[in-house]
């Protein structure tokens, strides 16, 4: 029988006494011991079998496929997996954890533990973790916060009323995916808008993309150059998220957005609005900070209306909608995408390419891969100028395309669709056109990897 090797998971509370931990624990049973005993004197070595250490070498590649993508999304280099590769992620980790720690207790109840670690280990892990605790309850959010059990595991907040922070947000993605120096990131929004191509504004939404600056500031810039920030009073972020599991849309539960520039003001009156629907519910502030696609805009917003300050923002983070429910929250926000003080910006970034994003889609008769990406984002670029809700919605479902925020776009057109049934807008032209694009790197075989970025602007006359 071969000798089994597991790695604990981290069962602080219930596994560290018995031997746990994060040390590496061998456990086998007396056959086992014979059996290792005998190898060892035929001069063999007693390791794992066959089918062990293969499944072995599987997980480690897993393994190590996951932290490479934790680290390339560390630096702002690419955007979130897709919905789907995240959910198999997700599940591959629960499943891990949950097989593992069957293992682990079926093993501790029937043969006996040979080397565990030690009293003193024991005693320093636990140390450590009450010390977290004590931080954790100590921490300023949890005495400003309610904290309920109606919270779910997705860290969404399902309660009826929301205390507010007092503490604005953290920039948490500043120094990283942007500078944090204040007049660095000042000069760099302002050349970036200077450079801005295009002319289609002024603009009542953007559409424009939200991964590290460095590869996505120029192509932004051309969306936030249409904006006319003398006659905006309100600015509406939809953004997608990609930290936790959300069928609906929620709200912040702070009062301020922090920036490297200044400070931006939530509507709290508008938030009440939305909350009365019953179809909002609210972030709890790790996944607020977490989030990047709605703080990725928070600069560019603050430097724009910079000279006009005068203004409040209104974070929205989107979930995985439905169709069904893309078409309702158009409606709830159709109001307000009429009200020409009102700007929305939708963010997004478009394909996400390459074998880490599990999407590698190519047609040969484009040309190189990177030519491909460009004409299959074109085409979804063309339906949403053509505002043809449905028609995007299908070339979804046929391509696949990893557009991370399809569903803050599929807001936008059910909204622009609302808009128009409204008898007040009769005769009024619409018109949305895209004013710059760029990808990330130029794929030319299946080893490539790249995002690409589009920024657009909708105009009502």
């Amino acid at each position: 029988m071969p000798v089994r090797r597991l790695k604990a998971l981290n069962y602080e509370d219930e596994f560290a006494t018995r031997g746990g931990g994060d040390s590496r624990v061998k456990l086998f049973s007396t056959d086992e011991m014979m059996e290792r005993m005998l190898l060892k004197k035929r001069g063999q070595n007693p390791g794992l079998g066959e089918e062990e250490d293969a499944a072995g070498v599987e997980e480690t590649r897993r393994r190590r496929e996951y932290q490479q993508h934790l680290l390339m999304l560390r630096d702002g280099s690419a955007d979130d997996e897709s919905d789907v590769q995240k959910d198999d992620m997700e599940d591959w980790l629960q499943s891990l954890h949950i097989k593992t720690k069957n293992i682990i207790d079926n093993l501790l109840r029937n043969r006996r533990v040979i080397k565990v670690t030690t009293p003193s280990q024991v005693a320093k892990k636990r140390e450590q973790c009450i010390t977290q605790k004590l931080r954790l309850v100590n921490s300023q959010e949890f005495k400003n916060v309610r904290v309920k059990r109606g919270i779910t595991r997705n860290r969404i907040r399902r309660e009826s009323t929301v205390k507010k922070l007092k503490q604005p947000i953290t920039a948490s993605h500043a120094g990283s995916w942007y500078t944090d120096s204040a007049k660095e990131l000042g000069n760099q929004l302002q050349d970036w808008l200077i450079q801005g191509k295009g002319s289609q504004g002024p603009a009542r939404a953007i559409i424009a993309p939200h991964a590290g600056y460095r590869y996505c500031g120029q192509c932004a810039g051309s969306a936030y150059k249409q904006i006319n920030p003398n006659i905006v009073k309100r600015v509406f972020i939809l953004g997608p998220s990609h930290h936790v599991r959300l069928s609906g849309c929620a709200l912040s539960s702070v009062k301020k957005y922090q920036t490297p520039l200044y400070d931006l003001t939530i509507d709290i009156p508008v938030y009440k609005e939305l909350q009365n629907t019953g179809y909002f519910e609210f972030m709890n502030l790790e996944t607020d900070e977490d989030e990047h696609s709605i703080e990725m805009h928070l600069p560019y917003v603050a430097k724009v209306f910079e000279s006009n300050r005068n203004f409040t923002i209104v974070p929205i983070l989107v979930g995985s909608l439905s169709l069904e429910r893309e078409m309702l929250y158009g409606r709830v926000l159709a109001q307000y995408l009429a009200d020409p003080s009102n700007l929305f910006i939708i963010s997004s970034d478009f394909c996400h390419w390459g074998q880490r994003f599990r999407y590698t889609f190519y047609e040969k008769s484009y040309g190189d891969i990177y030519q491909s990406i460009q004409k299959l984002d074109q085409q979804g670029m063309s339906l949403i100028e053509m505002l043809d809700t449905a028609g995007f919605a299908d070339y979804l479902k046929k391509y696949g395309n990893t557009i991370c925020g399809r569903h803050p776009i599929g807001v936008l057109l059910n909204m622009i669709d609302s808009v128009r049934q409204d008898p007040n807008f009769h005769g009024r032209k619409m018109s949305l056109k895209f004013v710059d694009y760029a990808q990330s790197s130029q794929c030319r075989s299946f080893n490539d990897s790249s995002v690409s970025y589009a920024s657009a602007s909708l105009v009502i006359d």
